[in-house]
């Protein structure tokens, strides 16, 4: 059906002219046409502007103990891609590691799960949020964990080389210096589940009086 603009008359389909009062119906369809908003496309700069304000939009929603937890979990994500360990001048990162053991993907997953579990707990109810909170904490509980042993571990290894060189300099072109060193990404990985877990027991507390 067709409705015609001047009198409001239901005209057929494929209707020229209104039955009611005769009005160009060929006509309105142009008129409708010519004053009808168009849609404009954005340019990537237009676009990148647009996600911009939207992120800010999303961050001032977020609580204290909520922007602490995503910047734990950002910190922990970009630190896998940043050297774990280094000397002799190489330099060891964690995706490295993860092509020779699998299960160390799990790292920037959890991250991201962790920042999925911000984003989309928003406005949730708050026995949603305490549930979200407590996996929080599991989550940066394992990479504490896995980062502080790591630290020391890595420091008694590099120790013990350094006694080893110490002992016998001979074999080691006379050195009695070790050059290894734990990579800023090793740090990173322990800030960033230190601030989830911080988070995350806040936003519980918070929650719970």
């Amino acid at each position: 059906m067709i409705i015609c603009p001047n009198c409001g008359k239901e005209n057929e389909e494929g209707s020229k002219f209104c039955i009611s009062c005769g009005f160009d119906l060929s006509q309105g369809k142009k008129a409708a046409k010519e004053t009808s908003p168009a849609v404009k496309e954005l340019t990537p700069a237009e676009q990148a502007a647009q996600m911009g304000e939207r992120t800010k939009k999303v961050w001032k929603g977020f609580s204290f103990s909520e922007k602490i937890i995503t910047i734990g979990a950002l910190f922990g994500f970009v630190g896998f891609f940043l050297p774990w360990v280094s000397g002799f001048g190489e330099s060891v990162s964690g995706i490295k590691m993860a092509k020779e053991s699998g299960w160390l993907y799990l790292h920037p997953l959890l991250m991201l799960v962790s920042l999925a579990l911000i984003y989309f707990t928003q406005g949730a109810s708050k026995i949603a949020k305490i549930l979200t909170a407590r996996w929080q904490i599991v989550i940066g509980s394992i990479f504490a964990f896995q980062g502080i042993v790591g630290i020391i571990a890595g420091s008694k290894i590099i120790s013990a080389l350094e006694v080893l060189t110490g002992t016998f300099g001979g074999f080691f072109r006379g050195s009695t210096s070790v050059d290894i060193n734990i990579g800023i990404g090793w740090w990173l990985l322990i800030l960033g589940a230190i601030a989830i877990l911080v988070g995350a027991f806040r936003v519980q507390k918070e929650l719970l009086k």
